[in-house]
C-alpha cells in the first residue's frame, strides 16, 4: 500500500512538473477542446426541458423524447469529438517525452480521415466495454428492484424497508465495481494514441493484460481527484484549465509506467522508441555512430 501511495506521488509530481514547464501551450489546448465539447453540451441542454418543470411534471412520458434527443447529442458528440480527444492524449504523450509538439498537432487525428475513423471505433469499444461491465454488476440489482416495485403493495413494510436498504448497498458496490473494472481501460486510449498504427482490438488486448493486478491501484489513482472535481464543480469550471492536463498527464505517466513495467517483465522485445524520452533515443543515436 504504502509502495503504491509513493508511487502516486511520484507519477503526480511529473505530472505537475510538465505542467508547469509547458504552462501556456498546455492551456492553450485545453482551452480549445474545453471550448469545444462546452458548445456541443451548450446546444444538448437547449432541448433538455428546465429541471423545475421536470421536477413538478406529473407524467414524465412527454418529456422522453426530449430527454432521449439529450442523451442522443451528448453520445453523438462524444463520438464527433473522439479524434479531437484522441489528438489531445497524442499531444501530451509527445510532450512527456520532451518533444515539444504544436499545437496544431492536436488535430492530427481530426485531419487524417483513417485516424479519424479509428478514434471513432476506440470510443465506440471503451463505450461498449461500460455497457459490458455495467449490465454484469448492475443488472441484477436493477432487475429485483424492478421486481420488488412490483409486489411492494404485497409485501410488509418492514421487508420493503429491509430489500431498499439491501439492494441500495448491493447497487453501490456494483457501481463501484463497475467503474474499477471499465475505467481500467482508459490506459488503451493512451496506447492507442501514441501508437496510431496498433489495431484497436491490440490497444485494448494489451491494455487488459498490463492492467491485470493494478486496477484497484489505477482507481485509488483516479479517485485522488475527486477534491479537484468537486473544486472545479465550485469554480464553474475555471479550474479546468489546470486539472483537465493535470488528470492526463498523470494518467499518461501511470500508463507508460504500467506499460513499461509489464513489458519488462514479460520480455516483450527492446525499447519502445514511442515513449523513449528524445533525449535517451538521441544518445543512443550517437552510440551507435
Amino acid at each position: 500500500m504504502e509502495q503504491r501511495r509513493q508511487l502516486r506521488i511520484l507519477l503526480k509530481l511529473r505530472a505537475k512538473g510538465l505542467f508547469f514547464t509547458h504552462l501556456l501551450v498546455c492551456i492553450a489546448v485545453t482551452l480549445i477542446t474545453y471550448t469545444i465539447s462546452m458548445l456541443g453540451g451548450y446546444v444538448a441542454g437547449l432541448v433538455l426541458p428546465p429541471a423545475n418543470e421536470l421536477l413538478y411534471a406529473v407524467d414524465l412520458s412527454a418529456y422522453y423524447p426530449r430527454i432521449f434527443l439529450f442523451y442522443g447529442i451528448l453520445l453523438g458528440l462524444g463520438l464527433l469529438t473522439a479524434p479531437l480527444t484522441m489528438g489531445s492524449y497524442a499531444w501530451f504523450s509527445e510532450l512527456s517525452m520532451m518533444r515539444t509538439p504544436k499545437v496544431r498537432d492536436l488535430f492530427l487525428w481530426v485531419g487524417d480521415f483513417k485516424l479519424a475513423i479509428k478514434a471513432f471505433g476506440a470510443a465506440l469499444w471503451f463505450l461498449g466495454i461500460w455497457i459490458v461491465w455495467g449490465l454484469v454488476f448492475l443488472a441484477i440489482p436493477v432487475g429485483i428492484v424492478i421486481l420488488v416495485s412490483m409486489k411492494a403493495g404485497e409485501m410488509a413494510l418492514s421487508a420493503v424497508l429491509f430489500l431498499t436498504g439491501f439492494l441500495l448497498l448491493v447497487t453501490i458496490s456494483g457501481v463501484v465495481l463497475t467503474i474499477v473494472r471499465a475505467s481500467a481501460y482508459l490506459p488503451a486510449l493512451f496506447v492507442l494514441a501514441a501508437h496510431p498504427t496498433m489495431p484497436i482490438r491490440e490497444a485494448f488486448r494489451e491494455c487488459g493484460l498490463f492492467m491485470a493486478g493494478r486496477r484497484w491501484e489505477f482507481a485509488e489513482l483516479l479517485l485522488s481527484f475527486l477534491g479537484w472535481l468537486l473544486l472545479g464543480s465550485v469554480t464553474c469550471g475555471l479550474i479546468t484549465f489546470y486539472l483537465q492536463p493535470y488528470f492526463n498527464l498523470t494518467v499518461l505517466a501511470f500508463t507508460q509506467h504500467a506499460r513499461a513495467t509489464w513489458l519488462l517483465e514479460n520480455g516483450k522485445g527492446g525499447m519502445d522508441t514511442v515513449w523513449t524520452p528524445e533525449t535517451i533515443i538521441r544518445e543512443e543515436d550517437d552510440t551507435d555512430v
